[in-house]
């Protein structure tokens, strides 16, 4: 079995890999992925075309067998670093020859160990002395070669966003580039990054987004929009904020994320001037690529969530809790503020399982998140434990009277009938309080202290909170059932 195929080994680089895919089918110059052994997993249809093969043939093969002497891999380049160029004649399947240099690099994995080889191919002249290999994004496709190579090693968003500004300046020779983000209401686009404002000028810092305007069209249009010059424009309703800063003449396209608009990557000239279609070609190639990058964030980030929260109600979950608590107690000598924990037990939820069933009881406990929410402060940690066992973490509370406060409010909110099955049911809940202003116990003794209230709690017949005591860390008294 492949490095890359390893369970767990290689996963991130093979997602990122399918992310890229798609803006590599337009790039001129030759590129491919192979794993350590030299067999190729991916090729773009300008690797193809230039070594004579078709995607699944090449798919079959390795790099010693097409590349044979460009390509070292006892002694590959260092991570993430072009190797140098090397120049070679190779045969065709059809006996034809090209004269190709040839780049390499190597790509590492999330531990850090290498995974993958990355290669360029680029046609030279047959019979001239083949200039050095085209380096930096002043070539275009260079450029878009270089910046795939670094967004699948990793490159943070705000780096992604300034590579991809500083290959479209430098690509279309304009005196500004931008990334301008669609605002949550759908109504703007405001200004995310930026490079190459100019004395006399200033950046375009926000643009309208609805029907009619500039920003609107390149939103909904699946290609680049060319304004020659933004004075004269007829199609949109008037620009000021572009013509006002001194912008005349604007190439954008929109960034597509998963399926929907989330910005547009757009370059100002200050002089009319024309764009050709190769120009918007480019324009949007970079914008796919800043695409992908911005997906494999969020991929991410929502793999980071699934990691430390629940799935059934999207609060915390015990580890996040846990840590955070733990946080908490090692900040409480300095922070001076008590710190409260609520333990809540949905009363009687078992019954509600065995009439209802358990999708019905899992949209309840849903519901108890969306309540929980919005009963406690915003700054507040809101976790499941499992079940329909919750913990409500409130640091620098003013006191045990606030601490209690927000324990009522909760206990109300989850007081309130719940709508199931076109039935109103009762489910109370039974909650525990601790508030401690010294940190004399752990993260888990408290939780656990908590959870001693929220016994004592139910004992008296559930629906309500009570405050710990520690004399109930010693009661052996049976306990209701939950």
């Amino acid at each position: 079995m492949s490095q890359d195929d390893e369970p767990g080994r290689g996963e991130t680089l093979r997602e990122r890999i399918h992310l890229f895919e798609q803006a590599l089918q337009d790039v001129v110059i030759g590129v491919a992925f192979a794993d350590l052994s030299g067999r190729y997993r991916t090729v773009n249809p300008a690797f193809c075309r230039l070594l004579g093969f078709t995607h699944d043939e090449l798919l079959t093969l390795n790099l010693e067998g097409t590349l044979a002497g460009a390509v070292t891999l006892e002694d590959p380049p260092g991570r993430g670093q072009p190797g140098s160029g090397r120049l070679r004649w190779v045969r065709r399947p059809d006996g034809s020859q090209v004269h190709l240099s040839v780049m390499t690099s190597l790509l590492s994995d999330a531990s850090g160990d290498p995974a993958l080889v990355f290669v360029q191919l680029q046609e030279v002249p047959a019979r001239q002395r083949p200039p050095a290999p085209p380096e930096g994004p002043h070539d275009r496709q260079a450029a878009v070669a270089q910046l795939v190579q670094e967004t699948l090693g990793g490159l943070p968003r705000d780096a992604l966003f300034r590579q991809a500004l500083t290959a479209v300046q430098r690509g279309l020779a304009v005196e500004l580039a931008e990334v301008l983000e669609l605002a949550p209401d759908g109504k703007a686009l405001r200004l995310r990054a930026e490079i190459g404002s100019k004395a006399g000028t200033a950046s375009v810092p926000e643009l309208p987004a609805g029907p009619g305007t500039l920003g609107g069209a390149v939103l909904a249009s699946s290609f680049p929009v060319l304004v020659d010059d933004v004075r004269r424009e007829t199609r949109f309703a008037p620009a000021p904020s572009l013509a006002e800063r001194g912008w005349v003449s604007t190439l954008a396209t929109a960034i597509t994320v998963e399926g929907r608009p989330s910005g547009i990557l757009s370059a100002h000239a200050t002089r009319p001037r024309r764009f050709r279609d190769d120009d918007a070609h480019f324009l949007q190639v970079v914008g796919n690529v800043v695409a992908a990058g911005i997906e494999r964030d969020l991929r991410e980030e929502r793999l980071r969530h699934q990691v430390t929260h629940d799935e059934l109600t999207g609060l915390a979950n015990r580890a996040l809790l846990r840590d955070r608590l733990e946080l908490a107690l090692l900040r409480l000598p300095r922070a001076g503020s008590p710190v409260a924990v609520l333990f809540i037990d949905l009363d009687h939820f078992k019954q509600v399982n065995d009439r209802f069933g358990h999708a019905a009881g899992d949209r309840l406990l849903g519901e108890v998140g969306v309540r929980l929410r919005a009963a406690v402060r915003q700054e507040d940690t809101a976790a499941r434990l499992g079940g329909d066992e919750f913990v409500v973490l409130c640091e620098a509370v003013s006191g045990r009277k606030e601490a209690e406060a927000i324990a009522g409010r909760v206990c109300s909110a989850l007081a309130a009938p719940w709508p199931i099955d076109g039935e109103e049911v009762s489910a109370k809940a039974s909650i525990g309080l601790v508030v401690t202003a010294v940190a004399d116990r752990s993260a888990d003794e408290l939780i656990d202290d908590a959870d001693a209230a929220m016994y004592a709690a139910k004992a008296g017949g559930g629906g309500r909170w009570a405050d710990f005591d520690p004399s109930m860390r010693h009661e052996d008294a049976e306990t209701p059932s939950r």
